[in-house]
């Protein structure tokens, strides 16, 4: 045996084959020489597995051919016959190619397997390295065998199954990765799409709504922004909305601009967020409000309808006083800070928007739910809605909103919170305001019967009998209504606080001090004056009536135990008459035909009704979302006991009977008197027309150039209330009062007159800003201390002390100073010299007035 070289003992390839067949020396290949393979499962150890047996030598085919038994020659069942055992013949083509046939099974061989086959193993490769089996060489055709050959076959060459799934893989890792190329671009372009999508999208044509800033902007038909809303204020602020139009009740279509057309409410779309709240906005034709002819030309309206899905969520819409640039708001509202209106001087805290005591209250006697913009946008409230509102001059904004609280309103446990208000958009803020008013007016159908019991008021002065809160007799009575009648101040009505009882609620006179109160009214009616009483829904509780009351369930009752719910007002304790229960109305209805057929008395004064002197935990026979609603009862039950009520110290609404909004009391300072004319000019601005300042001089004691002062704007006002005649201060002020009276009823009552009619008639104010008028001109917009009476007459009191001019602003035209007779052109600022007994009033001057 030849002993392997050093190549073959490290796995080369074997070593040349000897010159001459025949020679005996020549011996098989030693088992270190074969590379090792693992026949387990067919398993490939080392080699490739495309590797190809190495083709036989001459020796070898020789001795195969020789040592072959003739009993296996041939085939074995159709199988290849060159395998010596009947395994192989059933083995699979794997095993096959991968393993060659033994010709000489009785030669001993290590590298022999127990079937008797020898493994393979690849041809090294350069420098001893295993490599790929090469092609055999060709033979030579002058060599010859010593030996006859015998062909080995070959086995078939097929394509590897690992190389097949090897190819399956890469094709799967190829589409897979285009897949993945595809999901990714979606995303980016749904993740563009969607960011154009929330940054912008139209609402019903007018609205653009940005969802990340949660912004409602209000656009004019000519595309320019009005109004600017920042909605769900009170929504966290990660949320997002989704359209929630196929929720609602009608049946709806959606266009591409997020848009759902109603097909039986008209246009409207709906945003929810998810268990919090769900807003529909709505676009309502001035069709459905009743409106006709010129003034609802170019008037378009949007409804925006609030629902709470959460009990803990609030709900809270904020408009710019900022944005857009140049525009200023109007509250409709009386307030008690200073510089409230116009809008966004002064902060308002959150507050329920009824009516209460300014001393103590963020809103005063008149509380009407309408706000306007310089731009022609108007927000209008609903008066059977809970509401507050806030006032944030830092932030720029006006929030409208609805939150739980226990006092004024009244919410069942299980109810969600709602929100109800409309936007309304016009060419300017004139036609803007007239359409409100329009509206809202309920004279409008019945102008001169109004008219005709209205008018005979604005000439009359109103007196009130100082009682100081004390008692005070019959004979006292009588005696200041001579006094009134000597000084010669004109005709009126003298007004007695709620002292003419001798409790408060037994609605009749104390018998003890007015023996016979028919006697004082003829005696008072011969001097001029009618007699009016104070009446109040508060009960005394040492009044005669209470015990009957709370036999008969007349009174408000506490919300937990059922007793009387209880109040403590500056001038009484008692109960609160419940007139949401009928069986109130009519005892009360009794009482005041009994009053009013005893005493011939027709005029009475309402007062203490606002919402806010309620008692907190009160609980009413009919539930009313808005308390102020029960002032309303009372109007009603007076006007059907044939009593006229001559003023009221509670309105929301303008009634179905005109009725004077009395104004809250004011301080007898000059802030007191500063806050008059704003207070005015906010309850003519939600249409309320029949207005009554407070007393001249304030609630307390004046000095005598504040009554002067305060007399002189009180002259303008539509009506005259003294608590302290002039007399009482000074000659000199008697007769700068007879002055000023006599130039009321000689130029500003005619103007009245006239500012009356258009009132029923077109919804104007009469106590008029002048952007009423001149609304084109930017700077009249925030000016507060001026103001018209009609279209001519415009008045510019003095309300600051010891002052010899006043700053005051001509607008558009000529003008003509009243005191002087002096001519003015308009568009300019000029310093007005003042007298202490003058009062800056011009009127526009016609070229037909010479």
């Amino acid at each position: 045996m030849i002993a392997p070289g050093p190549t073959a003992a490290l796995g080369g390839p074997p070593p040349a084959p000897p010159a001459a067949a025949s020679d005996p020396s020549v011996t098989a290949q030693e088992p270190g020489e074969s590379r090792r393979m693992s026949n387990s499962d067919g398993a490939l150890l080392e080699g490739s597995p495309d590797d190809s047996p190495p083709p036989p030598s001459d020796s070898d085919s020789g001795s195969q051919a020789a040592s072959k038994p003739s009993s296996l020659q041939g085939s074995l069942d159709g199988k290849d016959s060159d395998y010596t055992d009947t395994i192989c013949s059933t083995r699979s083509d794997f095993f096959k190619r991968y393993y060659a046939p033994n010709s000489s099974p009785a030669r001993a061989d290590p590298a022999v397997d127990s079937n008797g086959y020898t493994p393979l193993r690849p041809a090294a490769g350069p420098a001893g390295q295993s490599g790929q089996p090469d092609d055999p060489p060709p033979s030579k055709p002058d060599e010859v065998s010593a030996e006859p050959s015998v062909e080995v076959k070959k086995p078939p060459a097929k394509k590897s199954r690992l190389k097949g799934w090897a190819s399956q893989v890469r094709f799967s890792w190829v589409a897979m990765a285009l897949l993945f190329t595809v999901i990714i671009a979606s995303i980016v372009v749904i993740v563009l799409q969607y960011n154009i999508h929330k940054s912008k999208y139209a609402l019903l044509g007018r609205f653009k709504f940005s969802e990340q800033e949660r912004r409602l902007r209000l656009l004019s038909p000519e595309g320019e922004e009005q109004a600017r809303i920042f909605i769900a204020s009170e929504v966290p602020s990660d949320d997002l909305p989704y359209d929630c139009g196929l929720h609602r009740s009608t049946r709806v279509s959606h266009t591409s601009k997020y848009l759902a057309e109603s097909t039986s409410q008209g246009r409207g779309v709906c945003l929810e967020w998810k268990n919090q709240a769900r807003v529909t906005l709505e676009q309502v034709s001035p069709e459905r409000l009743n409106c006709s002819g010129p003034v609802c030309r170019g008037i378009q309206c949007f409804r925006v309808d609030w629902r709470s899905l959460s009990p803990t969520v609030d709900l809270m819409d904020c408009l710019s006083l900022k944005e857009p640039a140049g525009q200023t708001w109007y509250g409709s509202a009386e307030s008690a800070a200073a510089d409230s209106w116009p809008l966004g001087t002064a902060d308002q805290p959150l507050a329920p928007l009824v009516t209460g005591d300014t001393s103590q209250h963020a809103f005063g006697n008149v509380v009407q739910r309408s706000f306007l913009s310089s731009n022609g946008v108007g927000v209008y409230t609903f008066t059977n809605e809970s509401m507050f509102v806030r006032v944030d001059v830092t932030e720029g904004r006006l929030c409208l909103g609805n939150v739980r609280r226990p006092f004024p309103y009244r919410y069942p446990a299980e109810d969600h919170l709602t929100m109800l208000y409309s936007i309304c958009t016009a060419p300017n803020i004139m036609q803007m305001h007239q359409f409100g008013t329009h509206v809202l007016n309920p004279y409008s159908r019945r102008i001169e019967e109004t008219r005709r019991k209205v008018w005979p008021s604005f000439d009359q002065i109103v007196y009130h009998f100082p009682g100081g809160g004390g008692v005070y007799t019959q004979d006292q009575v009588i005696a200041y209504g001579a006094d009134i009648s000597n000084r010669r101040y004109g005709s009126g009505v003298l007004v007695l606080d709620s002292h003419w009882q001798a409790h408060q609620g037994d609605i009749q006179f104390d018998r003890k001090r007015f023996s016979n109160a028919w006697k004082a009214n003829e005696l008072l009616q011969r001097q001029g004056l009618e007699l009016a009483v104070t009446i109040s829904p508060v009960v005394e509780l040492k009044s005669a009536n209470i015990e009957y009351g709370i036999d008969n369930q007349l009174w408000v009752r506490e919300a937990v135990t059922g007793d009387p719910a209880l109040v403590n007002l500056a001038n009484a304790k008692g109960a609160w008459m419940d007139l949401s229960s009928t069986k109130t109305q009519n005892w009360l209805r009794t009482k005041l035909k009994r009053l009013k057929d005893e005493t011939k008395i027709k005029w009475v004064v309402i007062d203490q009704t606002s919402a806010q002197l309620l008692p907190f935990y009160y609980n009413l026979t009919q539930r009313m979302a808005n308390p102020d609603y029960l002032s309303e009862q009372l109007h009603a039950v007076v006007r059907q006991a044939g009593l006229l009520v001559l003023s009221t110290s509670s309105a929301v609404r303008p009634l179905q009977e005109p009725v004077f909004a009395q104004l809250s009391p004011r301080p007898s300072t000059w802030a007191g008197l500063r806050q008059v004319l704003p207070s005015a000019l906010a309850a003519g601005t939600g249409g309320l027309h029949l207005v009554a300042p407070p007393a001249v001089g304030g609630s307390g004691a004046a000095e005598p150039e504040l009554y002067a002062r305060w007399l002189q704007l009180a002259s303008f006002m539509p009506r005259v209330h003294l608590a302290q005649l002039p007399h009482q201060l000074s000659s000199e002020v008697e007769q700068m009062a007879n002055t000023l009276l006599w130039r009321r009823r000689r130029t500003v009552l005619p103007a009245y007159e006239a500012a009356l009619r258009e009132a029923l008639a077109e919804g104007w104010p009469m106590v008029r800003p002048l952007w009423h008028q001149f609304g084109e001109d930017p700077t009249v917009a925030p000016i507060a201390d001026q103001f018209l009476i009609g279209a001519r007459l415009m008045v510019a009191p003095v309300t600051e002390p010891n002052v010899t001019s006043r700053r005051v602003y001509l607008p558009r035209g000529l003008w003509r100073e009243l005191s002087s007779g002096r001519l003015d052109s308009g568009g300019r600022w000029l310093e007005q010299p003042v007298t202490i007994d003058t009062i800056p009033h011009y009127e526009l001057f016609e070229p037909d007035d010479q």
